[in-house]
């Protein structure tokens, strides 16, 4: 995660979710989410699906050029669109990505 120092709520989450096949970040709006989403991804080595508004996901793909490490798969959907092919294709790859 760069030069930034973690927070200790995401050093735990880090540690606790590295080992977890699937898990979910319930923190408060600032604390630190999207960052150590990328972490865990980057420690699991698999690939990730962010589904969210497209505002969201700009801030996703700012925070994936400036703290990402490593060359880990992101898939980024627009939850606010109404195109369920283009969903179906996310997924579909993401699926691969991951060898499920």
């Amino acid at each position: 995660m760069g030069l930034i120092k973690d927070w200790a709520h995401q050093s735990i989450a880090v540690s606790r979710f590295k080992t977890k096949e699937f898990f979910g970040l319930l923190f408060d709006c600032g604390t630190g989410k999207t960052r150590t989403a990328i972490k865990i991804a980057e420690e699991k080595e698999m690939p990730v699906l962010v589904i969210a508004p497209d505002n969201l996901l700009t801030v996703w793909e700012d925070a994936i050029k400036e703290h990402a490490t490593k060359e880990t798969d992101f898939f980024l959907y627009n939850s606010k669109k109404k195109n369920t092919k283009k969903y179906q294709e996310a997924f579909e790859q993401f699926l691969e990505a991951s060898e499920w």
